[in-house]
């Protein structure tokens, strides 16, 4: 008898038999206006662990043991502790570990029964792969080495300290992420998404929720289809867009491409502006280190080029209706063409740079143009309104990084 006992234990160890030996069946109590079962128990340690329940909340937090312990509590609303007893019965929990894998999950042989379990699990951080999905609750993962893959029907997502990737999507809860080392991929359904630190590529997709982000350190895309986007710092191109909301970029050491039907956009600095366009909104461009093209249907357009003749573009600002003023440097090589469509006299153009001024039409309706080759010319600056005002103001370069 001892002899096998000893084997047994051997044999789990290894991983030879399934680990689900090791759960053990927890006492009924009543909790609310439900019923639980509270089952703890261990698994050797994996590489790769997966959980998965009909509906509960699931966290993986990486700890310093050597192996996974998990508690995993099941929940229902039944009229007695009998019938709860038979429904925690019929939905069976699995704990086993099968090659590199570790596997928790509630299963049952009849479905539509009303059974759910929330899983708490601790794992070494040296975990190279989770994945936690739920039909219905808040998941977290943090603290391993690995990548992270979440997947709930409708739940909070919180995901940080992961040393690879993520892929998180949820179809109605918030998405928090803190910091990700590997590529990240988010998307939710109506859902803010939240990101401190992407260290990798990332790519940030919501149905209709805001979407703000401190830092990313590669590319990003990120896009809403009714909120706004908001990001503080990025160390690579970003590509943004939103169906209904304002854009607000920081300081962007990359190219923006950011689209918007809805309202405006703003833009800390960046090294080159290959398109921002919005339907219906101010443009303000601070400290653009190269090419601009920048354009809205109703909106004032203000933008600061800081580009010298190296990293200067042909660029393009308009507007429907509204004002542009620029700022250009003093030293800048550049051939600069502005035409107000609709103007009110020649005075709808200002420039601090010798132009030559053309109109034609009546007074009041007429064309306004104006054209210079500033330092000799270089790449066009393309400017115009339909009806407003354009203001072109010289400042020297140390000056231009402060507008």
């Amino acid at each position: 008898m001892t002899m096998k006992i000893k084997s047994i234990q051997v044999l789990l160890l290894a991983g030879v038999l399934p680990a689900a030996l090791l759960a053990q069946g927890g006492k009924i109590s009543r909790q609310g206006r439900d019923w639980v079962e509270e089952i703890s128990g261990t698994l050797p340690a994996s590489p790769r662990l997966k959980v998965e329940t009909p509906g509960g909340v699931v966290e993986i937090r990486g700890g310093d043991g050597a192996g996974i312990s998990y508690r995993a509590v099941k929940h229902t609303h039944a009229r007695s502790e009998e019938e709860a007893h038979r429904r925690f019965a019929q939905m069976r929990l699995e704990a086993r570990r099968s090659g590199d894998q570790a596997d928790l999950s509630l299963e049952g042989s009849e479905r539509h029964i009303d059974v759910g379990a929330d899983f708490f699990v601790t794992v070494p951080k040296s975990l190279a792969h989770a994945v936690a999905e739920t039909a219905g609750g808040n998941v977290l993962i943090e603290n391993i080495a690995g990548e992270a893959i979440v997947a709930t029907a409708g739940g909070n997502v919180r995901i940080d300290q992961i040393g690879g990737g993520a892929k998180v999507e949820t179809a109605g809860g918030l998405i928090d992420i803190g910091t990700v080392r590997g590529r990240l991929n988010a998307q939710g359904s109506g859902a803010r998404i939240t990101v401190k630190d992407a260290q990798g590529e990332a790519v940030l997709e919501s149905s209709g929720g805001d979407i703000s982000v401190e830092n990313y350190a590669r590319t990003m895309r990120a896009e809403t289809a009714g909120g706004n986007v908001d990001v503080k710092h990025g160390g690579g191109d970003i590509r943004v867009g939103t169906a209904g909301g304002s854009i607000r970029l920081g300081t962007i050491e990359g190219t923006v491409f950011a689209e918007t039907n809805g309202g405006g956009i703003e833009v800390g600095s960046a090294r080159a502006i290959i398109r921002a366009e919005s339907t219906a909104g101010i443009i303000r461009l601070g400290r653009i280190a190269g090419p601009v093209r920048a354009e809205t249907v109703n909106g004032n357009i203000f933008a600061t080029v800081v580009a010298d003749r190296a990293s200067w573009g042909e660029s393009l600002i308009g507007t429907g209706m509204g004002d542009v003023v620029v700022y250009l440097p003093a030293n800048l090589a550049v051939t600069i063409q502005a035409i107000v469509e609709s103007a009110g006299s020649r005075g709808a153009i200002r420039s601090d740079f010798p132009m030559v001024f053309q109109s034609s039409g009546s007074r009041g309706h007429g064309e306004v143009s104006g054209a210079a080759q500033i330092n000799g010319g270089g790449p066009a600056l393309k400017i115009r309104t339909t009806m407003g005002r354009i203001e072109i103001i010289k400042v020297s370069a140390a000056d231009a990084s402060i507008h």
